[in-house]
């Protein structure tokens, strides 16, 4: 099934008129043979035959089987055009897919991804082949391209290689530098080619070979063996790993002896600690002992008894922790033994491993025997390692019984060492029972439960004293109060009374430290508060290197030296008001209305207010809320997301936002919303009805343009003619509108050339006063007296460039120094000029004079535009197809990467083309002598009226003196940017003027915001905002001219009249665009200005140094002229 021409499509007579009533015959192929045609794709409503045109020459629904031929009549049966045979049989090799075609099995197309897909089955329709499975099965893939997502098992060419993907999701991960995501497929040996280690390749003599090393270029695999290594040579390298295993066995077996020595060491070890532990008891029973004795004399000796009684306690801590750590060597000793016992077992354990070893090196060598005949050496050594892996096996076995001899050893001490223990706890069992340690009352029993002793003694901690047993009742071990006076001290010297003097002195404080008062006569604070530690100062101007000496108030053993300097605050620049590119810093005007907010869906969709309407000021804000992001399209509510919604629930009312300025967080800097619809070539209803224009002048003037640019403000259009040899500039109607035209003036370039066929404006100087043009295999220079049109002052620079072939197009960069042209085959030719803009300097560019574009090198290139300020590359084919590149490096063609192409239908053969600035137009001219338009959006919609935000935080001015100048940084683009300035809190808002001084334009009058409404710049009259909020007051007063500064108002304010200081700043950036595409922005406003000096810590070494040569004198160096001060303490 296949359906003759396009939907709705449209027919012309030979004077550019619509075929009214014009007849369509259909016949078999090749026959006169009528054939049956249908308005259905079922074949089931049948056509007239002739098929009847419309009275504006469009045709009908015709669709049919197989091909046929096709014979264009006028009403008048006029043949005017025959075409056999047709039909969209999709038969034709690597054809873009087209959804409304009808594949047969085996078709091949090229799909969107660039890679080309083989159709599985007949009667293949609308099944995309890069995303519907069963009907498709991809080919093959041509030049790589970074802008093209591969799936796993794509394969793709690049330098002349081809490469596998082994991922999916791969996307501008280069074949050749990317391993992880890229296999190369080439087996044969390129000496141009870099290998990587392990990289296998066929050499010229037949044999695999196998990289050795990194970086492998230009090495011949069967004659560079530090490179590569051939199957002949993999027998050599197992024996020499068998060769390694045996060594690996022998080292086993030494590390087997080395532990069962290991063993042997623990043991002596353990025997140690044991010698420790009977020593450690012994020290325990000598302790007891002392603790006994001390028990008894504290008996006899009642007045020293709490001396006594201390030591006793002390002593018996010590014979507690003696006989602990006599049981925690015991303990070891035991521990020591298990540790011997693993040490053996490890040893047996290794000496196995040793063995396994041994078997492992003897298959290896067995192995290796198998390999290759030289490996028969390298057996015979694995075999002789294999033998001393076993004496080293043997070895480690006598080690082990050594071992365990140690072992027995060492469970001897500790039984020695457990006897040691046994003794000390009984001398400790006989010291506690006459110490009882600390109780909260009297003891009737010790601490076994036996009958107390005479002579026990224990710490009442109730009462804090020490007690004593005397054989029926407790005593305290103190002298009471009254059996002792100061005369029976015989070591106090005092009386009472010299004593009583000290009552209220803190406890503790010793006679050293009441003798530091001695002689003191008044408050020895008021004293310290009287003392001054400055033994000197000085504030002094210091030239570079100049050296000033300080004679001090006193000797300084160590003087430490202070100095500060002072930093002039002149002419300091302050970003504070640069937008933030992270966060926000400035507060947006909100214009959400008091309702709910409910999207259709997370993705694009329309909105749906709870109440109220949207308004036509409203379309292009960006409204925020429900996690989603969005710009408003119509007033229907229509929008299209930047950032999906969470959900479609309704937002409740204050819980969304709209706001007429965005943050830009790539650029950093604040702009205006908007939605632009444009450059939307993939909106395919908008390209198949062009309009016809036909300008006034004679048809001679416009008989086969080859090629049409725009002058920027898009008044004029120039085209070229190749029939007449001639350049034209046409007055347009209006800004870039075609709909008709008038011949302003014309040049000939018949001298030079004959059928020309592109050229382009070159920006020279400031103006674009240059242009070149290309026939052929050869470029043409020309300069203009009026930028971007011809007239008679255009003359021929005697300068061309040749040595292409087939030249189409033409573009230089906007530096003037990259030449490029395209050709009929697919060709791109590239020149630098050393010379701006002068072509008799050029010469074949660095990157190679001729290459091709990715993904579509065989194209029949006619013509190309740069766009969006050289960052896009347009170009357009033989076959009605328009490409779009993106260009990493401006206006540099090698750096393009394509992105997307999309057919259009033109009546004529398409030779040049141009796209409206903004985006919203497309026009082509072509053989018929005809300028074509279409629309490829609707350009961009944008909010109107004024729009304000300003500042979050304050800029501190406090210690500031003088504002000498700000500078807005903006670009206005087709708007225009406002701003205004507050001193005091954004109570009041404010504006200056050159020498007129400062204007309030709006503040806050108790609550009530106001704007200044005076028309006269010196006077006020004062107006409530519409909206009481302060945003929309600042908005409302940009409506009054004399409220209005823009960025060269504000940069030109002189210093004396810049705005009065108070103690903080504040700034309000002002959007206002009625029309245009290219929205205005702002990054906010520099601001230099002088403050107050700063004293700044002096850093020592840098900029001062200083001596002693005196105990009271300090020498200072100042390394920069600085005012310095200095305190020396």
């Amino acid at each position: 099934m296949a359906r003759f021409g396009e939907i709705n499509a449209q027919y012309f007579d030979d004077a550019g008129d619509p075929l009214s009533s014009g007849k369509i015959y259909f016949y078999e192929t090749g026959t006169t043979t009528l054939k049956d045609t249908f308005s259905d794709i079922n074949q089931t409503i049948a056509n007239t035959n002739p098929v009847i045109l419309s009275a504006a020459g469009r045709q009908p629904n015709i669709f049919f089987s197989g091909t046929a031929k096709a014979i264009l009549v006028d009403k008048n049966d006029v043949q005017i055009l025959v075409r056999d045979p047709i039909g969209q049989t999709a038969s034709v090799f690597g054809d873009g897919w087209v959804a409304t075609k009808i594949y047969s099995a085996d078709a091949v197309v090229l799909g969107s991804d660039g890679q080309y897909y083989r159709s599985l089955a007949a009667g293949n329709q609308n099944n995309d082949p890069t995303s519907t499975s069963g009907y498709w099965t991809l080919l093959y893939s041509v030049e790589w391209n970074a802008g093209i997502t591969y799936q796993t098992g794509a394969v793709v060419t690049y330098n002349n290689l081809q490469y596998q993907s082994l991922q999916n999701s791969n996307l501008n991960n280069n074949p050749a530098s990317v391993t992880a995501y890229w296999a190369s497929i080439a087996f044969a040996w390129l000496s141009t080619r870099t290998y990587a280690i392990h990289e296998n390749v066929v050499g010229t003599d037949g044999i695999l070979y196998t990289s050795l090393q990194n970086s492998n270029t230009g090495n011949v695999p069967a004659s560079s063996g530090s490179h590569w290594v051939g199957t002949s040579a993999a027998a050599a390298a197992s024996a020499t790993a068998a060769a390694s295993s045996a060594t690996a066995a022998a080292t086993s077996a030494t590390n087997a002896a080395t532990s069962a020595t290991n063993a042997g060491n623990s043991a002596t070890a353990a025997a140690s600690s044991a010698t420790s532990a009977a020593s450690s008891a012994t020290t325990a029973t000598t302790k007891a002992s002392e603790a006994a004795t001390s028990a008894t004399t504290a008996t006899t000796k009642a007045a020293e008894a709490s001396t006594s009684a201390s030591n006793a306690a002390t002593s018996a801590t010590n014979a507690g922790n003696s006989a602990t750590a006599a049981a925690s060597s015991a303990t070891a000793a035991a521990t020591s033994e298990t540790n011997a016992g693993n040490s053996a077992t490890a040893a047996a354990t290794s000496a196995t491993n040793a063995a396994s070893s041994a078997t492992a090196a003897a298959s290896s060598a067995t192995t290796a025997t198998t390999k290759a005949s030289e490996a028969a050496t390298s057996a015979t050594n694995a075999a002789t390692s294999e033998t001393n892996a076993g004496n080293s096996a043997t070895a480690a076995a006598t080690s082990a019984t050594n071992a365990a001899t140690s072992a027995t050893a060492a469970a001897g001490s500790a039984t020695s060492a457990a006897s040691s223990a046994t003794d000390a706890a009984n001398k400790y069992d006989e010291f506690d029972d006459r110490y009882l340690g600390a109780k909260s009352s009297d003891p009737t029993v010790d601490n076994d439960g036996n009958a107390l002793v005479t002579g026990a003694i224990y710490f009442n901690t109730s009462s804090n004293v020490m007690k004593v047993y005397g054989g029926s009742s407790w005593a305290n071990v103190a002298p009471t109060a009254t059996s002792i006076t100061l005369s029976q001290v015989s070591d106090v010297t005092a009386t009472a009374a010299e004593v009583n003097v000290l009552d209220g002195i803190p406890a503790g404080l010793t006679a050293t430290e009441l003798g530091y008062v001695d002689g003191v006569t008044s408050s020895i604070q008021t004293q310290l508060n009287n003392i001054s530690v400055t033994a000197g100062t000085q504030t002094k101007t210091y030239s570079a290197g100049e050296t000033s000496t300080i004679t001090l108030s006193s000797n300084v053993l160590s003087p430490v030296v202070g100095v500060t300097k002072e930093v002039a605050q002149t002419g300091v620049s302050n970003n504070a008001w640069d937008v933030n590119s992270s966060s926000e810093n400035y507060t947006r005007y909100n214009t959400a209305t008091a309702t709910t907010l409910t999207p259709s869906a997370v993705g694009n969709g329309t909105f749906t207010l709870g109440s109220g309407s949207f308004s036509s000021a409203d379309v292009g804000k960006t409204i925020v809320g429900n996690g989603g992001v969005a710009v408003l399209t119509a007033t229907s509510g229509a929008y299209v997301t930047s950032t999906n919604f969470t959900n479609t629930n309704a937002i409740a009312s204050g819980s969304w936002q709209m706001y007429a300025m965005v943050f830009n967080t790539t650029d950093g800097d604040l702009e205006l919303s908007a939605y632009s619809d444009t450059y939307n070539f993939s909106a395919q209803t908008q390209l198949y009805n062009p309009t016809f224009y036909q300008g006034s002048g004679s048809e001679s003037d416009f008989t086969r343009p080859v090629g049409i640019h725009w002058n920027t403000a898009g008044t004029y259009f120039t085209t070229i003619d190749s029939n007449g040899d001639k350049l034209y500039t046409w007055a347009a109607n209006g800004a870039y509108d075609g709909s008709s035209f008038s011949l302003d003036n014309s040049h000939s370039v018949s001298s030079q050339t004959g059928s020309p066929t592109g050229f382009c404006f070159l920006y020279n100087g400031g103006s674009y006063n240059k242009l070149f043009v290309v026939s052929g295999s050869t470029i043409f220079s020309y300069s203009l007296t009026v930028a971007q049109r011809v007239n008679g002052g255009t003359s021929y620079d005697n300068v061309s460039k040749a040595s292409m072939s087939d030249v189409t197009g033409v573009l230089v960069t906007n530096d003037g120094t990259q030449v490029y042209c395209c050709a009929d085959d697919g060709d791109i030719y590239h020149y630098t000029m050393s010379t701006a803009n002068d072509l008799s300097t050029a010469s074949n560019a660095a990157t190679g004079e001729q290459f091709h574009l990715p993904s579509y090198s065989s194209a029949t290139w006619k013509d190309m535009q740069y766009q969006n300020s050289g960052t896009e590359l347009w170009l357009i084919d033989g076959s009605n197809y328009i490409y779009k590149y993106s260009l990493s490096t401006a206006y540099r063609i090698e750096t393009a990467s394509f992105v997307a192409r999309y057919s259009f239908t033109d009546p004529q053969t398409t030779a040049g083309f141009a796209i409206e600035n903004n985006g919203s137009r497309f026009y082509t001219v072509g053989d018929y002598g005809r300028l074509y338009g279409y629309s490829i959006g609707a350009g961009v919609s944008i909010p109107t009226g004024y729009h304000a935000a300003h500042t979050i935080t304050s800029t501190d001015s406090t210690y500031w003196t003088d504002i000498n100048s700000m500078t807005a940084d903006e670009a206005a683009g087709n708007g225009a940017i406002y701003y205004c300035v507050s001193t005091d809190d954004r109570t009041t808002w404010k504006v200056a003027k050159g020498t007129d001084g400062e204007r309030n334009i709006a503040k806050n009058n108790s609550g009530t915001w106001q704007y200044n409404s005076n028309a006269t710049y010196g006077s006020e009259t004062w107006t409530n905002a519409t909206v009481n909020a302060e945003l929309y007051a600042i908005q409302e007063a940009m409506g009054t001219a004399a409220n209005q500064m823009n960025k060269t108002q504000l940069d030109a304010i002189p210093d004396a009249n810049h705005f009065t200081l108070a103690n903080d700043l504040d700034l309000a950036i002002i959007f206002n665009m009625s029309s245009g595409s290219t929205i205005p922005s702002s990054d906010g406003v520099a601001i230099n200005y002088d403050a107050n000096v700063l004293n700044q810590g002096a850093i020592l070494g840098t900029d001062y140094t200083y001596d002693a040569p005196a105990q009271n004198k300090v020498r200072i160096t100042s390394t920069s002229a600085a005012n310095l001060k200095v305190r020396i303490v």
